[in-house]
């Protein structure tokens, strides 16, 4: 789920690009990245890694402002903030934007997506005599596109993408002599997000419209499922990937979890999609509520669902945990086990007077390893909860994704799953809680349907135990 941000424009300031990343900065803390071009074609192209407490990105910030004076502008830019689903997590050689120099092209490429053929893929591309410089997946793209054999760069790109068999929204920034471009795309399943957008006579993508209003860009739309979008002096222009359509698989998950409340992300508007599912579940479960219940919710992510819920319902929603706002976003993100309990155990605090002698319910956004929801619990009981429910707006998550969200070990509904149903006693059993309960696919399908939108175009691989673009986990 890496956020990526490209810009193309004559007018463009330098401050401009640092603010839209920052507005992504949830999306990845693993590494930071970026590659301005000025007018007279002088290249910056630096990455960060995080340095003890100081994120990744504020260390790049630093560089560039050091480097540059407030007034200088640039005409085309890339950034990556990385979360890692393959490579070494900490290494600075997997940060992008990852560089490459193909025929009389220079490209630096920016990649949120991930390859579930990665074995397969390595191996072929060594009997090309491939080099690989980083072990990242998304180095593979560029390397596809180099055996293309293409002089012209766009049909290349194409060629060298149809051969790449991984989830993709990509942002390149492509020098030739002179000549500059920005070309972002996505891949034909349109399993990862990217938006476009206007800024002073020039264009804008990232992976979500949220970088827009940062930085006071006007948001056009999505870029489509096997588009790409070329920026150069001459304008935008749109191309297509494939002749023959394909099945469209939108990562469902970046509404219920990933995406900021105020972005649009596969014409799904976030916080309206989370509060429906709120109210789903409260025409589900509200039944069960005892008027001295406390309902409760462990902020951010999960705050539409909850106010849906309490909406449904006309009870208050108390804001009994409370999460502090230091640098490290989301525990999800963090490396491993031991860092992701660290990073719950530090962000979230608990007022006991709400919840001392009471029911309490805990509504989340979902149970991925078990680490947020039995440290809540095992919290709000120190603080003298007397019974807690635990109820979650996403499905049990019961198999891997390889499509670039980083879910695929430790998932404890698939510690207890029974030919391919989850054994909910026994997750209920092992979080701690009084009682739990969570949303289907069929009530994530007729959220999706509220907005007019086709369920089939989603991808529900992760709840359904299958993959459903390539079969393979």
């Amino acid at each position: 789920m890496c956020g990526i941000v490209g810009m193309f424009g004559p007018d463009i300031p330098l401050n401009v690009m640092p603010k839209a990343m920052s507005a992504l900065k949830y999306r990845g803390e693993n590494g930071a990245g970026i590659t301005l071009i000025q007018k007279d074609g002088t290249i910056f192209h630096d990455k960060a890694t995080k340095f003890g407490p100081v994120p990744a990105l504020s260390m790049l910030t630093i560089k560039v402002y050091s480097q540059f004076k407030d007034n200088d502008k640039f005409i085309a830019s890339a950034g990556h903030l990385r979360y890692g689903t393959s490579g070494n997590l900490t290494a600075k050689k997997n940060v992008q934007p990852l560089y490459a120099k193909i025929g009389q092209d220079e490209i630096w490429l920016a990649h949120n997506g991930d390859t579930p053929n990665f074995e397969e893929m390595l191996q072929e591309l060594k009997e090309y005599n491939a080099i690989l410089t980083t072990d990242s997946d998304s180095e593979f793209i560029l390397h596809y596109i180099a055996i293309a054999g293409k002089e012209d760069i766009l049909e290349a790109i194409k060629l060298g993408l149809a051969d790449y068999r991984g989830t993709y929204a990509l942002i390149m920034l492509i020098k030739n002599g002179e000549k500059t471009q920005l070309i972002a795309c996505r891949d034909p399943s349109g399993n990862r997000p990217l938006a476009l957008g206007t800024l002073n006579n020039g264009y804008v993508v990232a992976s979500e419209n949220r970088a827009f209003e940062k930085i006071s860009a006007k948001f056009i739309r999505e870029i489509n499922p096997g588009e790409i979008i070329v920026i150069n002096e001459k304008g935008l222009k749109s191309h297509q990937l494939l002749d023959k359509p394909v099945k469209i698989k939108q990562c469902v998950f970046e509404n219920i979890y990933f995406s900021f409340p105020s972005s649009t992300v596969f014409n799904l508007p976030v916080w309206k999609f989370r509060e429906l599912l709120g109210k789903i579940a409260a025409e589900k479960y509200g039944k069960f509520i005892e008027n001295n219940d406390v309902i409760t919710n462990p902020p951010d992510s999960s705050n539409y669902f909850a106010d849906g819920f309490c909406k449904y319902r006309q009870k208050p929603l108390e804001r009994a945990i409370i999460r502090g706002h230091e640098e490290t976003i989301r525990s999800f993100t963090q490396p491993n086990q031991e860092e992701q309990e660290n990073t719950v155990r530090e962000k979230f605090s608990i007022i006991g007077e709400k919840v001392k002698g009471k029911r309490v319910w805990v509504l989340d956004d979902s149970i991925v390893r078990s680490i947020t929801a039995r440290k809540i619990i095992r919290s709000l009981r120190m603080n003298g909860a007397a019974w807690i429910g635990f109820i979650s707006s996403a499905p049990p998550i019961i198999g891997p994704c390889k499509k670039g969200i980083n879910h695929n070990d430790n998932l404890i509904a698939a510690k207890y799953l029974n030919d391919k149903t989850a054994d909910i006693e026994a997750i209920r059993k092992e979080i701690e809680a009084d009682f739990l309960a969570y949303l289907t696919i069929d009530d994530l399908k007729d959220a999706i349907k509220e907005f007019r939108e086709n369920p089939n175009n989603f991808c529900f691989g992760c709840f359904e135990g299958r993959e459903p673009i390539w079969e393979v986990w």
